[in-house]
C-alpha cells in the first residue's frame, strides 16, 4: 500500500514538470521605466517597448488545432527619487493592455479570445505603504486562444495597444499633442509559435 501512495506521489511530479516544461513565457524586451518623484509620491511611467518577435507555446489539439497557453511579462524598471522608506496610502502605476490579431475565420463562441487575445486593465503598486500591496515589478498577461495549423507553421502579427497613468500622476512628457499624466504606444508583435 505504501508503495503505490509512493508510485503516485512521483507520477504526480513527474506529471506536474512536464506540465511546467511545456507552458512557458513571452518575455517582451524593455518594458515600462516608472519614476516616482518628490516627497510627495508622483508617479510618472513611460512606456519603453518597440516592434519585436516574440516565441508563444502552443499545444496540437483536434481538428488541427493548436492551443495557446502561455503568458507575457512585461518588466516595470522602478526608480524611487523620494528618499522615503514609508508610504501610508499606495502609489500606483494603471494600465491597459489590448491585443489584437486577426482571427482566422471560423465561427463559434470563442471568437473574441482570438481576434483579442489579451483585453487587461489594472493597477501595480509601485511603492510599499500601509494601506497598500507591496511593489510589483512584472505586468503578466495570460494569452489563452486557439490558432490553425497554418497560422502555426507560418506565424502571425499581432498589434499590442498599452496604455499607462500614473497615480498620483505625474508628468511623462512635454509634447503637447497628448495629456501629460498619461503615456501610450502601439507596437507589433511578430509572433513565432512552437
Amino acid at each position: 500500500m505504501k508503495k503505490m501512495r509512493n508510485i503516485a506521489i512521483i507520477s504526480a511530479i513527474i506529471i506536474g514538470l512536464t506540465a511546467t516544461s511545456a507552458a512557458g513565457t513571452v518575455n517582451i524586451n524593455n518594458g515600462i521605466d516608472v519614476e516616482v518623484d518628490y516627497w510627495i509620491g508622483l508617479v510618472t511611467p513611460v512606456i519603453d517597448l518597440e516592434n519585436q518577435s516574440v516565441i508563444i507555446n502552443a499545444n496540437l489539439g483536434e481538428n488541427e488545432t493548436y492551443y495557446v497557453n502561455d503568458t507575457i511579462e512585461i518588466d516595470i524598471n522602478l526608480t524611487d527619487n523620494t528618499g522615503r522608506d514609508n508610504y501610508i496610502l499606495p502609489r500606483s502605476m494603471f494600465y491597459s493592455i489590448l491585443v489584437v490579431r486577426q482571427a482566422e475565420i471560423t465561427f463559434g463562441f470563442d471568437i473574441l479570445s482570438r481576434m483579442f487575445p489579451v483585453r487587461s486593465f489594472g493597477s501595480i503598486n509601485v511603492v510599499d505603504s500601509m494601506l497598500g500591496n507591496n511593489i510589483t515589478d512584472k505586468i503578466t498577461l495570460p494569452l489563452d486562444y486557439k490558432i490553425s495549423n497554418t497560422t502555426y507553421d507560418d506565424g502571425e502579427e499581432m498589434t499590442m495597444h498599452i496604455m499607462v497613468m500614473g497615480f498620483l500622476p505625474g508628468d511623462t512628457c512635454d509634447d503637447p499633442c497628448r495629456p501629460p499624466i498619461i503615456d501610450y504606444r502601439k507596437i507589433t508583435l511578430n509572433a513565432t509559435y512552437v
